[in-house]
């Protein structure tokens, strides 16, 4: 490596309102059984929780669930329209779900095709659809990563047909309106929250948290500001291979994506980690202020644009790789798919 070539210096620390915790730890499991990995969730009005795992669409029942309805690829992201349910289809498209399992096409445009990571609705008939890359599906993100890829872009769908409206973005996972009716957009590449002004979108974005110590997902609205869920956080290890594109084209050409040392959603175990990212371990034990490979993370953003409170499951936590959140009423379910459930934190 050349030391010259550095441009990402440092991580920065978690503090203030990001200090480490174990709160995501000690959040209560909904689903009881195994075998899911939910990635995106939503309530309907009369308060039924739904959520995507796999290639389908799930009603929350008791401490398990049934299958609303197997969509045929990937669902890649959920959104509530009134009393239906919009889910991006790896594939397909955009589809609408009824609270019987009915799905109708509702949008099978090539601009949202592929590797939608998020949708806002903004009103019933206009949706707003990030897409990570146009290059790989949602899968894709550590492929993207490695490969320094800038293709990704914001669509509007409206009347069921979709444009583009921003393009050549460094992977954007999360959306959702502000008061004034901006669109507030996460850039997990660039580790940054930032806000458009969707009536002039050719406009210089406004930059509200930058240099993040993490890459940031999905945004939901709630009653205080805004939730955001962390699906991967940075690590110096990782951040000094992506200052060399030659080795992260020799990683994708050479070594088995799994093998890859970058974030994951969940920590394999294997006996390479502790070597390959400087974990450490005492008497077999992962200390929760190690390098993380996988951590678990959803805040809250408030509207003076600071990070409120959070939630976290540090590296020697279970709880890792939060992909979905919502908040309903004085609860926030979090889909936790690193580590397979559903979680639900009280008395916000």
């Amino acid at each position: 490596m050349n030391p010259a070539a550095v441009v990402r210096s440092s991580v920065p620390p978690m503090d203030g309102g990001l200090r480490a915790n174990d709160l995501l730890d000690d959040a209560i499991p909904l689903l009881l059984v195994e075998g899911f990995a939910p990635d995106d969730v939503v309530v309907l009005a009369d308060g039924q929780v739904y959520f995507s795992s796999g290639t389908s669409l799930w009603r929350l029942e008791g401490k398990s669930a049934s299958r609303l309805a197997d969509l045929g690829g990937q669902v890649s992201s959920l959104a509530r329209m009134d009393d239906v349910i919009i889910a991006a289809v790896d594939g397909r498209g955009l589809v609408e779900i009824d609270a019987h399992g009915t799905v109708l096409e509702y949008c099978s445009d090539e601009l949202v095709r592929e590797c939608v990571t998020d949708l806002a609705v903004r009103v019933p008939g206009q949706i707003i659809a990030s897409v990570g890359s146009r290059k790989h599906s949602a899968s894709g993100w550590a492929r993207s990563l490695l490969e320094g890829d800038r293709s990704g872009a914001i669509v509007e769908v409206l009347s069921r047909s979709a444009r583009s409206i921003a393009e050549g973005l460094a992977w954007p996972s999360g959306l959702a309106f502000d008061d004034d009716g901006a669109l507030l957009v996460s850039l997990s590449f660039t580790y940054r929250i930032e806000r458009r002004n969707l009536s002039n979108p050719q406009a210089q974005p406004a930059v509200v948290l930058r240099n993040l110590p993490f890459y940031p997902g999905r945004i939901r609205a709630g009653r205080e500001g805004w939730w955001v869920s962390v699906p991967f956080v940075r690590n110096r290890a990782t951040e000094l291979i992506l200052d060399e594109p030659g080795l992260c084209q020799d990683l994708i050409s050479e070594v088995a994506e799994g093998e890859w040392p970058v974030p994951r959603l969940r920590q394999e175990n294997l006996y390479r980690e502790p070597m390959q990212l400087g974990q450490l371990r005492v008497l077999g034990v992962l200390k929760p202020w190690a390098p993380a490979r996988s951590y678990g993370l959803v805040f809250l953003l408030g509207r003076d644009g600071r990070v409120q409170r959070s939630f976290h499951s540090r590296v020697g936590g279970t709880r890792h790789g939060v992909t979905g959140i919502v908040e309903d009423g004085d609860r926030l379910i979090v889909a936790a798919r690193g580590a397979g459930n559903l979680l639900e934190l009280g008395e916000l």
